[in-house]
C-alpha cells in the first residue's frame, strides 16, 4: 500500500514509518519540519493549508493521521489546541475524499473519555474501561480528540471513507527510563501507557484491516506495571483502586482486572485489529 503518515517526523510517528516501511508499504511522511527517514519520501506541509494538504495526499491509498499538539496545554493555548486539532483532522479526510482515499486512522486518545488533565474526579463506574464508557471530557485537548472522532463517523457514514479511531495511552519510550528497567511503564491505575512499539504495531494492524467502516479502538499496553517494572499483583490492583480512586467501581472482568492487564479493556482491538501487545 502506498500509505501516508501525518505527523511522521515526531516521535511515535517515526516509529510507525519504521513499521510500515518494515512491512514493505510505501511511506510518505507530511509534518512540518523535514523527516528524517531516508526510506520515506518526506514533505514539509501544514495541515492546517487544504489545497496543500490535498496535493500531498494524492495518489496514496490510505492515511495514518498523527500529527497534533499531543497532549493537554495551560489555559492559554486553549484556542490553539482546539484550532489546530480540529481542522487539521477535517482538512486530512477533506483532503482523503477530494483523492478517493478510501482510510483513515487518527490517533485519537483514551483523552476522549476524560482520563486527562483537568478531569476533576476519580471516580470510575467500572473497571475494565471500554470504547463505550461514559464521556467525561472537560479541556480542549481532550474534546479535540472526541471531535475527531465525530470527524471520522461523518466522513465514514457520508463518504465511504474508513475510519478508524486510536484512543492511545500515555506514550513512554524506552529512552525515559535510566537504568534500562521497565520501570518507565508505571502508572496510576485509572491511566494507562503504551510503548512506541505497540502504538506502531496497532497503527500497522488498523491499516492494514478490511471490512471496517468506522471503529473506535482503546490502544494501550497489555499490562499496568509497579515502580520495580513488574506487572501488578492483584494486591496492588486492590489497593491503587482503595487508595486512588473516590469510589468503589464495578469489577466487570474480574480476571482481567486482577491480572495486573491494563485499566482499558482490549479486548475489541486485538478482535477486530489483531493487536497483539507484547507488554
Amino acid at each position: 500500500m502506498k500509505i501516508i503518515v501525518t505527523g511522521g517526523a515526531g516521535g511515535a510517528g517515526g516509529y510507525c514509518t519504521r513499521e510500515l516501511l518494515g512491512r514493505g508499504h510505501d511511506v510518505r511522511v507530511l509534518d512540518l519540519i523535514e523527516g528524517d527517514n531516508p526510506e520515506a519520501d518526506n514533505v514539509v506541509v501544514d495541515l492546517l493549508d487544504l489545497e496543500a494538504t490535498t496535493k500531498a495526499v494524492e495518489g496514496f491509498d490510505a492515511i495514518v493521521h498523527l500529527a497534533a499538539i499531543p497532549a493537554p496545554r495551560p489555559r492559554e493555548q486553549w484556542p490553539d489546541v482546539w484550532r489546530i486539532n480540529v481542522l487539521s483532522t477535517y482538512n486530512v479526510f477533506e483532503a482523503a475524499w477530494r483523492n478517493d482515499v478510501k482510510k483513515v486512522v487518527i490517533a485519537s486518545s483514551i483523552c476522549a473519555c476524560g482520563f486527562c488533565g483537568g478531569w476533576r474526579s476519580n471516580e470510575l463506574p467500572y473497571l475494565p474501561i471500554d470504547e463505550e464508557y461514559p464521556i467525561r471530557t472537560q479541556e480542549p485537548y481532550s474534546v479535540s480528540k472526541l471531535a475527531n472522532e465525530y470527524t471520522a463517523l461523518s466522513f465514514s457514514l457520508s463518504q465511504g471513507i474508513s475510519g478508524l479511531c486510536m484512543r492511545l495511552g500515555n506514550i513512554r519510550y524506552a529512552e525515559h527510563s535510566k537504568d534500562g528497567t521497565l520501570s518507565y511503564l508505571a502508572c496510576e491505575p485509572n491511566f494507562a501507557t503504551i510503548t512506541a512499539e505497540n502504538v506502531a504495531q496497532g497503527f500497522r494492524r488498523a491499516v492494514e484491516s478490511e471490512g471496517i467502516d468506522f471503529g473506535v479502538y482503546n490502544l494501550t499496553n497489555l499490562y499496568r506495571y509497579n515502580k520495580r517494572g513488574e506487572v501488578e499483583s492483584p494486591e496492588e490492583v486492590l489497593e491503587n483502586i482503595r487508595t486512588k480512586c473516590e469510589n468503589t467501581p464495578e469489577i466487570r472482568d474480574p480476571e482481567w482486572v486482577f491480572a495486573g492487564k491494563s485499566s482499558f479493556d482490549l479486548r475489541r482491538t486485538m478482535k477486530d485489529l489483531g493487536y497483539d501487545p507484547q507488554t
